[in-house]
């Protein structure tokens, strides 16, 4: 663990200009879709899970401008550089499997490009504190990428998989779906208008 928050402490001063070149998204199109797939709405309280620089805040906030926006990250230099690009966030240096919330706080989790760097029994920890301070009728929306199709960059996403444990990670990768209805029986899947992401639309039971 102290070595990955070095790592992300570390690569937090380079992540957004690196995402943006490894992306192609400059004007974060990507980004733009998938907070309007969350159908937020003003004063609405939203928990950005892994929220790194805080890339998806400003979208929040245009989304909803009288929005109450958490964002929680284990890396004390990503939260850092969220600070700098987006001030009204309310962050929090934690541990996604561990979140220092009462139940039923928010109405919107989101966790984009993480949730595979889950390890062992955390996946589940995880799953089961964010159901935990979710809102009965609230929605969790997970986005990852899709297996990309060529093959540097499809060998740099198998490198990453190996992080959290190849063997695992490729049983989250074939039963994402089967997963998540675990715990919320109610889980819907899009794919960007790139293909080259999934999104997935989870909604706590009353």
């Amino acid at each position: 663990m102290n070595y990955r928050r070095k790592y992300y402490d570390l690569f937090s001063k380079f992540y957004d200009d690196f995402i943006k070149l490894h992306s192609k998204d400059k004007n974060e199109e990507l980004r733009k879709f998938f907070v309007e797939q969350t159908k937020l709405e003003n004063n609405q309280i939203v928990l950005d899970l892994c929220c790194g620089t805080g890339s998806n805040f400003i979208h929040f906030k245009n989304k909803a401008p009288k929005g109450f926006f958490v964002g929680i990250d284990f890396s004390y230099g990503m939260l850092i550089q969220a600070k700098k690009k987006f001030n009204n966030a309310n962050l929090v240096l934690g541990d996604v499997a561990f979140l220092p919330f009462k139940d039923n706080t928010f109405d919107i989790i989101t966790y984009t490009f993480a949730f595979y760097e889950l390890k062992g029994e955390k996946v589940h920890k995880t799953l089961l504190e964010i159901k935990r301070v979710l809102k009965d009728n609230g929605k969790l929306l997970i986005m990852e990428h899709e297996i990309p199709k060529n093959s540097l960059t499809k060998l740099l996403y198998y490198i990453r998989l190996a992080t959290m444990g190849l063997k695992k990670a490729k049983t989250i990768i074939s039963h994402e779906q089967e997963l998540l209805q675990k715990f919320f029986p109610n889980v819907k899947k899009i794919i960007s208008p790139s293909k080259k992401s999934k999104i997935f639309i989870c909604q706590k039971e009353c």
